[in-house]
């Protein structure tokens, strides 16, 4: 009787590269770091983290407390630690301020980060840190290829990020955000948030003060925001939703929708449907405009103003009770109630239709 060495030989090779890939593969090695820092009465945490992430919240602790875990990605103990040792972890103070900084260092051949990513492959390295700080303490963050988690501050908030993820709960002071890519979720912010953003989709709820947002690509879903809203975006759709205060937005490409408890309403758009209305007429102006898209605009019936309707392909419809001062196939002016502020819709290619709620 003959027994066939193919299966053999072939679960010797697959074995073989198992092995080899799991070599490839390596643990995850992790050094912890560990310092508290006593602190006055108007404290500020600078922090900056190349890969990794930061996560930072309040504690009734007259301290900043940092908790940092470097974590390695190695075939052995010796080779993680040879690694760490090239990670500084810089907390200095000045004041009441605290600089925290991750430093990589260079290896006496090589830079780290090629060490890391270039020919051997099968290391990685990054930081992990998690802060306490009062309450009424200033945030200045930085980041790249770092997701950032900022918790209950009573104090401004200062993010400049290049890659990562952004989540923010729970802020009373002025936030500004400048992300080049990531997606920001923010919720519970009591104050004046700027964003300006290149790419990433932002998602917003229960803010109180005005929200300014800058984009050159990503979507917009904010709700229940109580303060003028301003928004410009080269692309990306936009979804607002119980909005109390003035909406100004400027788009090149984007589907929109507004649906606003008070307050003007400007929104004008190159590509893309408008669909908006307002619970009350309170502004001094409502313009809608979009050079090709559908427009849809629902008002309160007992309210009104006057109206200037326009369309250069498409149809105009009202399905409220109107007074006609002039009217045509692509036009149309007249008013609802004699009296309110001035609603402006046109469109170049697309329909226009006007209703109540």
């Amino acid at each position: 009787m003959q027994v066939s060495a193919r299966p053999i030989l072939s679960t010797l090779v697959l074995l073989s590269l198992l092995s080899v890939n799991t070599v490839k593969a390596g643990e995850v090695f992790t050094f912890p770091f560990d310092k508290e820092v006593t602190v006055g009465n108007q404290p500020v945490l600078d922090i900056s983290n190349t890969s990794g992430s930061i996560t930072i919240t309040s504690s009734s602790a007259k301290t900043i407390k940092i908790q940092a875990f470097k974590k390695v990605k190695a075939r052995h103990s010796k080779e993680a630690e040879k690694i760490a040792s090239h990670i500084d972890i810089n907390a200095t103070t000045a004041g009441d301020q605290v600089t925290v900084k991750t430093e990589f260092e260079d290896f006496k051949d090589e830079n780290f980060w090629e060490f890391l990513f270039g020919r051997r492959a099968s290391h990685s390295a990054w930081v992990d840190y998690q802060v306490w700080v009062p309450e009424k303490c200033r945030l200045l963050v930085s980041a790249t290829s770092a997701d950032i988690e900022i918790t209950r501050i009573k104090e401004n908030v200062q993010i400049s990020a290049t890659s990562g993820d952004i989540e923010i709960r729970d802020i009373n002071g002025d936030t500004e955000i400048d992300v080049t890519s990531g997606d920001l979720t923010l919720s519970g912010l009591k104050g004046k948030t700027a964003i300006s953003a290149t790419s990433g989709d932002l998602k917003a709820q229960n803010l109180e003060g005005p929200l300014l947002y800058q984009s050159s690509s990503g979507d917009l879903r904010a709700e229940e925001i109580k303060g003028a809203v301003q928004i410009e975006t080269s692309s990306g759709d936009i979804r607002l939703i119980k909005v109390a205060g003035d909406v100004n937005i400027e788009s090149s490409s984007s589907d929109i929708l507004v649906d606003q408890l008070e307050g003007a309403l400007s929104i004008h758009t190159t590509s893309g449907e408008i669909v908006a209305s307002t619970q009350k007429l309170s502004g001094k102006f409502y313009s809608l405009e979009s050079s090709s898209g559908d427009i849809r605009f629902s008002l309160p019936s007992q309210q009104g103003g006057r109206l200037e309707l326009e369309t250069s392909s498409g149809t105009l419809r009202a399905e409220i009770p109107v007074t006609v001062e002039s009217v045509s196939d692509r036009r149309f002016s007249g008013f609802i109630n004699k009296t309110g502020p001035e609603i402006t819709i046109r469109t170049t290619s697309g329909d226009v239709l006007l209703s109540g709620r």
